[in-house]
């Protein structure tokens, strides 16, 4: 899912091939899934080593595994913006 963009306009310049620009929103409507559904799984394909075994032994749910991340990457910003 590299290389997906979330929104913008389709007549900027940095995109070098316009037809190439798939929107999630388009992805998700393809794959039969909301948005929602399509950036959870973005999501858990980033997450780190420690927390994807947790999650592949049964751990933790998915459910769980998305809250730790949400939760740390709303703690980064909070950290990095005082």
């Amino acid at each position: 899912m590299y290389g997906i963009q979330n929104g913008g306009d389709r007549k900027s310049e940095s995109v070098p091939n316009k037809s190439d620009v798939i929107f999630q929103n388009e992805l998700a409507k393809q794959m039969g899934m909301s948005v929602d559904t399509l950036s959870n799984y973005k999501l858990l394909s980033e997450m780190i080593p420690e927390l994807e075994e947790l999650l592949d032994t049964g751990v933790v749910t998915k459910t769980t595994a998305l809250a730790i991340m949400m939760n740390s990457k709303r703690n980064m910003r909070f950290f990095t913006h005082t």
